[in-house]
């Protein structure tokens, strides 16, 4: 591929990144918005149905992500002059966004488990 293909194709997946990652906080805004809203008010089962599509759709929000990422990140490993910047964003992003899920399901615990004093 001449240079100009592969810095496309990272700009692509760079971009495809973005976009999984708006996903993730789609997600992750609107399961606080329900554990906030109506979080003490759901059953047992509801907890686990909402908190199981949250768990599957943000591991796959992160696995995307970190793809698309570390598929950039390859495409520019192959530009002789890569652009400053082409850093490893999968190695910041995985964390980051794991970090997110567990703070998401603390945010969900709280709700339904207020202290009271």
């Amino acid at each position: 591929m001449s240079e100009y293909e592969l810095l496309d194709a990272a700009g692509t997946f760079f971009e495809l990144g973005l976009v999984t990652l708006m996903g993730y906080f789609s997600v992750f805004t609107a399961y606080l918005v329900v554990a906030y809203l109506v979080g003490l008010k759901l059953s047992r089962q509801q907890v686990i149905v909402i908190n199981g599509l949250f768990l599957i759709m943000q591991l796959l929000m992160i696995w995307g992500t970190a793809g698309f990422f570390w598929r950039a990140r390859g495409c520019m490993d192959q530009v002789r002059e890569a652009p400053l910047g082409a850093i490893a964003a999968y190695h910041v992003v995985l964390p980051l966004l794991s970090i997110g899920v567990i703070v998401g399901l603390k945010f969900m615990w709280d709700i339904r488990h207020p202290k009271t004093e």
